[in-house]
């Protein structure tokens, strides 16, 4: 999760399920429930 966080600005969402071993639609709502969450913060 931190991975995915800190690397949304930088890499598509196709790049991080492929480097995540995820599937983009996976990915794709992970981010979605981050943001609607308010993100991570860098200590938990």
């Amino acid at each position: 999760m931190f991975y995915l966080w800190h690397h949304r600005k930088v890499l598509t969402i196709d790049e991080l399920a492929n480097r995540l071993n995820r599937e983009p639609k996976a990915v794709y709502e992970k981010l979605k429930q981050l943001l609607q969450k308010g993100g991570i913060s860098d200590a938990g």
